[in-house]
């Protein structure tokens, strides 16, 4: 097309506005009224694994606790030993409520590791209030943000953050993508132990550059884990074991590479 046709069928297009404006509403969908560009995460793993060794202490203090109220009660009812009936119940009862939250803990890991979007809720939940607390984002942002899970046409699931400022978005979804994504070369890991019948299971997370540049950060950030994922270990990969764990850890993303992965892009909601 020879270049005046060019122009003159250019500068038609860009004179009915109406049209492009028609354009754009099929283009974007139904955006929401203030509707922009957004970064998203998009990763295919999350840890949901549920951690045995939570589960395993809670019930194992409960069982004992109730046995152990059971054979008091048995006791009391003997008039010689009475009075040491009642006090093993006592004791007994105070085991059965120091395993309580343990056991609160255990239900909730069970329930919400039952799914993806569970899992990177509380990933994302835990990365955002670790870089609050290690003044990387500001207070606003950390408690403005809602964090959301969309599954896209093609089963994406898609982590979005609102209510929070562009930095402190940028912030956080390099940190999830350092979280559950291949492992480079952090100064911390995250090692999860779990078991899988009788085969026990690694896994690693690396913590991600803003929070492990401390250490006073990297254990924050691995006592928020420890408390809504589950039982952990933090490592220092700089000293000569962490630097055989991180080899380890390298060498485990590199097999799953195919299953691992965190896309960053933009959408616009």
């Amino acid at each position: 097309m020879p270049a005046d046709a060019s122009n003159q069928r250019s500068f038609a297009i860009a004179a009915n506005r109406h049209a492009i404006a028609e354009r754009w509403r099929i283009s974007l969908g139904e955006g929401a009224p203030r509707a922009r560009v957004r970064e998203t995460a998009a990763a295919t793993y999350a840890p949901r694994a549920l951690s045995w060794n939570d589960t395993l202490h809670a019930l194992c203090w409960s069982a004992a606790g109730i046995g152990g109220m059971a054979v008091a009660n048995q006791l009391r009812g003997l008039e010689s030993i009475g009075d040491f009936g009642l006090i093993g119940m006592g004791i007994a009862g105070i085991a059965v409520l120091a395993s309580l939250p343990r056991l609160a803990k255990a239900a909730r890991l069970a329930w919400r590791n039952g799914s993806l979007e569970g899992a990177l809720r509380d990933v994302v939940e835990v990365t955002i209030r670790a870089l609050f607390d290690a003044s990387v984002i500001a207070s606003g942002d950390w408690e403005n943000a809602e964090v959301e899970i969309h599954t896209s046409l093609d089963g994406r699931k898609d982590v979005v953050i609102t209510g929070v400022s562009r930095a402190a978005e940028r912030q956080v979804m390099q940190a999830v993508a350092e979280i559950l994504g291949p492992v480079q070369n952090p100064r911390y890991l995250m090692v999860r132990r779990s078991r899988l019948g009788v085969r026990r299971r690694l896994d690693y997370h690396a913590v991600p550059a803003a929070l492990g540049s401390r250490k006073e950060t990297a254990e924050r950030f691995a006592a928020l884990w420890q408390a809504k994922i589950g039982s952990s270990d933090l490592v220092f990969a700089r000293r000569a074991e962490g630097r055989r764990m991180l080899l380890r850890a390298r060498a485990f993303s590199f097999a799953s590479a195919f299953q691992r992965r965190v896309e960053r892009r933009s959408v616009w909601l």
